[in-house]
Order: structure tokens, then C-alpha cells, then sequence
């Protein structure tokens, strides 16, 4: 089965079987990659989640049927750490959200047991990991073209400048990261046990382009893993045929000059690596790696030791991550960036005991498989074990099975195929296969929760606020312990609630404070419920919902300005002041903003500011080109820079500033502005259109303010639920523009007369 030929009828057929399974193998991959994609594709849409609730269902009932000739030892150790992770959820202080995340490691897990299934029952280990190549292959292929585009972008504005001075880095780059390592780990041993010339280039090829793809992720916890990976590879070829590896290590021990060159050569390669490593902390992206890293491990950290045995529940960790960060403004980030203490803080003592045992059962094969294994069944073990070093060693610095669910699918999809034994095992007992039908029953539940939320969802989009309640009032009576039901029905009714319907806004309190019971940790859930109790006259509640707000985010601007807002209508003009103070000082922005000089309260507030913090003198060109040399890779500095330059008349040189800022991964209104300003000074055409997309930009209000993107990537991830755009009740004070804002809206009026 690993290299059919055609030399009669019967093998010709055999041939068009290993083709068949070759093309199935590719479409299951693809669609598994797809389902679980950063973007949560599967995760979200009902139509997808019920395609996988009825792919497991079949697969289940199927194998439970056929009964099981893979490994037992690896069954046994899959159902040890399953048990661990579901006895935690049960303890977790937020069961609703610990089990998706159970659901989607079970799933893994399931991936993992039926790809060994398929070795057992006589589908090459190879040819499971080339379908595994060829999609991800896709993946990266797509992504180089990625990078190329941007390239050409770069030359576009510096033509004849072929080493940028700006660093791209890929999207999604540490799951990128991820699956270029795997496919590293599977193609070296492939490359080595191939005897045909042309394959051998062709495969050496792929690895240098991989290679080239993984410098651009910038995922310097990759890059460990990379290296790592080379190490599970050397030490899984000795421990296959140690006796050659003895004999040249004990050949070239006696000649200096080879070792002398050796050791030069491993200096000036750890060299090279230290400087790119030391390069990324100059990237906006990154900050000083373990110090950033501490950001995410002391909450974990903090989390197991409150519970050391169970832990408080897969997917928890956020709630203490929130309890250090200010959100808004600062990002919400859902795990811990290191997979052990993801383990230790959702599940404790129990699961990481758990996983420990399924890491000695795969241990355990994978040694016995590798002394017996040759041809191209040794090329897979060895790259499994290649890909378990890489995998396990970035899992101390990313949280790459979280990163997006397709990491660890295809990790245990690979590593599950080369552990599989063609010999068949002792007669298996059917009734442990059994367990595996909780996940299709979970996936049908969780299409049954889902169908009315993301009618609510869909109709909010389309501006229908009556049914788009009506579908939340659907969902939150069957899917009563998920926050997010709550928090997105609250906005429904507050929209109503605008449009005058009556009880909309009892409605809508009733939901934000339901949401802000469940969730307590997430600022804005307090934020919101304080608006409408503003709106319903209960300004005392408002006051304690706020100050809540502003207790669990300290710098969110927006919490303090509406604190100001339930003191003033409280008759605390003194506290309103302070919180107003508060407010400026966090979003300077409000300095000279139109819609605070309209107010005689806030414009003594901004007099105040601006008497304390007199104005400081405008950078020079030189200066600011400066600070571009100093730090090419930031998108602010080009911004600055750019706008120097239009001051000065130099339009063509702001619009390469524009071009700059955003190779540099600026896209924001500011960017898109000075782009739009350049052209219009050039008399561009694309000026108007540059113009009307920073101002749409600007006018997207969200918790940190005009022009932000708000956290709608922190619902996507936490609650694997799509979100309607809208993340502020209407009856929020949102933050005003800044004067340039409101000037910049009345010079596009005038560009057009």
C-alpha cells in the first residue's frame, strides 16, 4: 500500500482504490481545516455545525457497529484525559462555556482514535499525512501569495529598494506557525526515504518555501518549536537504528577539523537566530517575550492555584485575565498562551494528570511502532514524532490548540495515523466506543441553541429589531446559561427601546443584568445595564452599575463618562466632574472635542485639562523622519510623518507616507485620511472614495472609542457565537469626535462642492 504500481488488472485496480481514498482523504482533511478555521466557520453557522452534528453521527454509529481494531493502550488514554476534563467541567464556575471547549478536545481526540482506526484497517500512514500535506500545502501556498502581494506592494512605492525596511507578518501567524511546523516534521523524513531524484527536489523545495513562510509569521514560540521538532526527528531516527548514529559520531569524534567546523557552524547558526529573535521584540505586534508572556501566565498561574485540583473549569480563563487587564481599551486575549497552564487553570492536578497518561500511551506505541517500522510507515512515525516535539514545545509559549481548533485537529489527526497498527489488535470490546456518540448528541444540542440566536443575529444585521428580539427571546429560553444570549438580546430591546416601543427598556435591563450576572468579569456587560438604568431614571443603580464598570476596567473612558453622566442626574456635580476628569485623562482626544464645548460642565472640564496640560510644540520633519528610522515598523510614525508632509505641500511624499503605514499593517481612519488627503492634493480620483472609508471608519463607535473595531473577536472566540455589529446600547454616551474629526467631515463636504 505505500507504493502501488500497475503491472496487472488486479493491481491497476488496487491502484484506482489508493486513488479514491487519496481523494476522500483530501475532502475529510479540507473540510475539517475549513470547519475549525481561525475565521470559526463550523463553529458559527447552523448550516455547518449541523454538516459536522451529522459527520459524527454517521462516523460514531459506524464505527460502534464495525467495532474497533486500533491500538487499546492509545483508547485507554484518550478516555483517562476525557474523563479529566469532563470531572473539571463539572466543578467549573462556568459550565456553559467549559463544554464547547470539552466538546471540541473530544473531537480531537475523536480525529486522533479514527485515524489510527484507518492505518489499522489498512489505510496508509502515508497516505493520511499526504492528504494532510496537500491541504495545508493549499493553506500555505495561499499564504506565500499572501506575502508576494505585499511585496509588490513595497516595490510599488520603493522600486528598486528589494530589502524592506518594514517587516510583514502573515495573518493568523501563530496557526500559521503551527501547520507549516507539522508539515515540516512530515516532509523531511519523506525527503530522506525517497529514492526518486525529482520527488526528493520537489519536497526540498516545498521545505524551503515553508521555511520562508515560517520567518514570516514571526511567531517566535514557532520558531522554538521548529527546532524542537528537528530534535524529535534526530532522536526518533537514532532511536530506530542506533547503531550507525554511534558509528559516525565516533568517526568524526576523531577528526578535529570536521568537529571544529561543526561547532563553528552550530555558533554562527544560534548567532543568526538570536538577532531574529531579538529583532521581533522591535515589532508593534510583540513586546520583550517572557515579560508579555507573564501578562497571560500570572492569571492562570492564579486560577490553579485557587483550585489546584479541578481547577475552575475549562475556558475560564478569561474571567482572570480580566481581573489584571483594563478592557476596554486594552485586548481581551482567551488563553493562557502556554497549553500546560491552560490545563492547570481549566482542569488542575486532574487534567493535566490526565493528559500526562495519554502522553505516556503515545509514547508508549509510537517507541514500539519505530524499532519495527520501515519504508515509508518509518518516514510517518518519525515525522509524528517530529511534529509531537514541535507541537508540545510552541504549546510553552501559544496556546496552539486554542489558537484555532484546527491546529490540534491536524496535529491529532497525523499523529493518530502513524500510531496505528496494520496487525490487528486482541478482540476489542465495542461498548467504550459508545462514549464517543456525547459529541454528535452535543453538536444536535448546541444546532438546537444556535438556530434561534442566529436568526436574532441575522435579522439585527438587517435592522429588523422586533424580530430580532423575538429570535433572542427563542433562544435565551433554550439556551438560558449562556451569556452572550442575554448581551446580544439586551441590545436587541435597546435598539427598541430607542425607537419608543414600550417595556423595551425593562427588557433590556432585565437582559444586561442576567448578562452581568453570568459575567461578571467583562466590563462592558456593566457598562451597558448602566446606560439604560440612566435611561429608566434609576440613577442610583446606575451609579453602582458603573462604578462596577469602572472597577473592572479602571482606563475604560467610556465607563467613566457615563459615571459622570449617573452622578450629574444624581446631583453630585462634584463626583460627575471627577469622573468627567477621569474620562479626558484617559481619551485626550475629548480635549477639543465640539460636542464637550457645547456642554458648560465638560467645557470647563476641557479648560481645566488644557491648563494643566498646555500643548506640546509640533515635531519638526526631521524629527519625525527620525522616529521613522528609529522604528520603521510602526504604522504611527509613517501617519505623522505624512501629514508633516502635506503641512509642507509635499503631497506625493504623504501619500508614500500613506502607502507606508499601511505595508506597515496600519489600516485604520487615520491612514486611510492621509491617503485620501495626498490624493485629493495630487487630484486623484480614489481621494473621495479614501475620504468616505475614513469616515466610515470614524464613525464605528465602540467601547474604546470612535473609529474602533470594538470586541467582537473576543465574543467569536469566548462563545463560538457570530455577534450583531453593535456593541453599545443606543442609550450609551458614546465618546465625542476629536475636532479634526468633525473638521475633516467638513472638508470632504467640500471637496465635493
Amino acid at each position: 500500500m505505500n507504493s502501488p504500481h500497475i503491472s496487472s488488472a488486479r493491481q491497476a485496480k488496487t491502484d484506482w482504490r489508493y486513488l479514491g481514498m487519496e481523494a476522500g482523504l483530501i475532502l475529510a482533511v479540507a473540510y475539517l481545516l475549513v470547519f475549525a478555521s481561525p475565521h470559526n466557520i463550523g463553529l458559527i453557522y447552523p448550516a455547518t455545525v449541523a454538516v459536522t452534528a451529522a459527520l459524527l453521527t454517521a462516523l460514531t454509529l459506524g464505527w460502534l457497529v464495525l467495532g474497533r481494531r486500533g491500538p487499546g493502550r492509545l483508547h485507554f488514554g484518550v478516555w483517562v484525559f476525557l474523563a479529566a476534563l469532563i470531572l473539571a467541567a463539572a466543578f467549573s464556575s462556568d459550565l456553559r462555556r467549559s463544554l464547547p471547549e470539552v466538546w471540541l478536545i473530544g473531537c480531537a481526540l475523536f480525529w486522533f482514535l479514527l485515524a489510527a482506526e484507518l492505518t489499522s484497517r489498512g489505510v496508509p500512514a502515508e497516505l493520511i499525512h499526504k492528504a494532510v500535506l496537500l491541504v495545508v500545502g493549499i493553506l500555505s501556498a495561499l499564504a506565500l501569495l499572501e506575502v508576494a502581494r505585499w511585496y509588490q506592494g513595497w516595490l510599488a512605492v520603493h522600486p528598486g529598494d528589494w530589502l524592506p525596511a518594514i517587516q510583514y507578518r502573515v495573518t493568523a501567524p501563530n496557526l500559521v506557525a503551527v501547520l507549516v511546523n507539522l508539515s515540516l516534521m512530515l516532509l523531511i523524513p519523506r525527503i530522506l526515504a525517497s529514492r526518486a531524484r525529482p520527488l526528493r527536489v520537489l519536497l526540498a523545495l516545498w521545505t524551503l518555501a515553508l521555511l520562508a513562510l515560517l520567518y514570516f509569521t514571526s511567531s517566535r514560540g514557532g520558531w522554538i518549536g521548529t527546532a524542537a521538532g528537528f530534535g524529535g526527528l534526530a532522536l526518533a531516527h537514532y532511536y530506530h537504528n542506533p547503531a550507525p548514529w554511534r558509528a559516525r559520531i565516533s568517526a568524526l569524534l576523531k577528526k578535529r577539523w570536521p568537529v571544529a567546523l561543526a561547532v563553528l557552524a552550530t555558533l554562527v547558526l544560534l548567532a543568526a537566530a538570536a538577532w531574529l529573535f531579538i529583532r521581533q521584540e522591535q515589532l508593534p505586534t510583540h513586546g520583550s517575550f517572557f515579560r508579555s508572556r507573564g501578562d497571560f501566565w500570572g492569571p492562570a498561574w492564579q486560577l490553579f492555584s485557587q483550585s489546584p485540583l479541578v481547577g475552575s473549569g475549562p475556558h475560564t480563563f478569561v474571567n482572570a485575565f480580566l481581573e489584571r487587564v483594563s478592557a476596554p481599551p486594552g485586548t481581551i486575549y482567551n488563553y493562557a498562551h502556554n497549553i500546560y497552564l491552560d490545563l492547570l487553570s481549566g482542569s488542575g492536578l486532574i487534567g493535566l494528570g490526565g493528559f500526562i497518561f495519554l502522553c505516556y500511551a503515545v509514547i508508549k506505541t509510537l517507541l514500539r511502532r519505530l524499532r519495527a517500522a520501515e519504508g515509508l510507515d518509518l518516514a510517518a512515525l518519525i515525522g509524528a514524532a517530529g511534529a509531537a516535539a514541535a507541537f508540545l514545545v510552541h504549546g510553552l509559549f501559544d496556546s496552539v490548540h486554542h489558537t484555532s481548533p484546527s491546529a490540534a485537529w491536524t496535529f491529532s489527526i497525523l499523529l493518530g495515523a502513524a500510531l496505528g497498527s496494520p496487525r490487528r489488535e486482541a478482540p476489542a470490546r465495542r461498548w467504550p466506543l459508545a462514549g464517543f456518540l456525547l459529541l454528535p448528541v452535543f453538536a444536535w444540542i448546541n444546532l438546537w441553541w444556535l438556530i434561534p440566536y442566529q436568526a436574532g443575529v441575522d435579522a439585527a444585521g438587517r435592522g429588523d429589531w422586533q424580530t430580532a428580539a423575538a429570535q433572542f427571546d427563542r433562544a435565551a429560553a433554550r439556551d438560558p446559561a449562556l451569556t452572550l444570549t442575554h448581551q446580544q438580546r439586551g441590545l436587541a430591546y435597546a435598539f427598541l427601546a430607542g425607537l419608543g416601543q414600550p417595556g423595551a427598556l425593562e427588557q433590556a435591563a432585565a437582559s444586561f443584568t442576567q448578562a452581568a450576572r453570568l459575567d461578571p468579569a467583562y466590563a462592558m456587560n456593566w457598562a451597558n445595564l448602566g446606560a439604560l438604568q440612566i435611561a429608566a431614571g434609576d440613577y442610583a443603580a446606575a451609579q453602582s452599575s458603573l462604578e462596577e464598570a469602572v472597577r473592572r476596567a479602571p482606563r475604560c473612558a467610556l465607563c467613566w463618562l457615563n459615571l459622570g453622566d449617573a452622578r450629574l442626574f444624581a446631583g453630585d456635580g462634584s463626583g460627575a466632574t471627577q469622573a468627567y476628569q477621569k474620562a479626558l485623562e484617559l481619551y485626550p482626544a475629548a480635549t477639543d472635542a465640539p460636542d464637550w464645548a457645547a456642554d458648560p460642565l465638560l467645557s470647563a472640564v476641557q479648560r481645566s485639562w488644557r491648563a494643566a496640560h498646555p500643548a506640546a510644540g509640533a515635531k519638526t520633519v526631521e524629527e519625525l523622519e527620525a522616529a521613522v528610522r528609529a522604528n520603521p515598523h510602526l504604522a504611527a510614525t509613517y501617519v505623522n510623518l505624512g501629514y508633516a508632509y502635506l503641512e509642507q505641500g509635499s503631497a506625493d511624499l504623504a501619500a508614500r507616507m500613506a502607502a507606508d503605514a499601511s505595508l506597515a499593517g496600519g489600516a485604520g481612519a487615520d491612514v486611510l485620511w492621509l491617503q485620501a488627503a495626498a490624493w485629493h492634493a495630487l487630484g486623484d480620483p480614489r481621494a473621495s472614495e479614501s475620504a468616505e472609508g475614513a469616515l466610515n471608519r470614524i464613525g464605528l463607535n465602540s467601547p474604546a472609542g470612535p473609529g474602533g473595531l470594538g470586541e467582537v473577536q473576543y465574543f467569536t472566540n469566548q462563545f463560538r457565537r457570530a455577534v450583531m455589529p453593535a456593541q453599545l446600547v443606543p442609550q450609551m454616551n458614546p465618546l465625542p469626535l476629536a475636532a479634526v474629526w468633525v473638521e475633516r467631515e467638513a472638508e470632504r463636504v467640500g471637496w465635493e462642492e
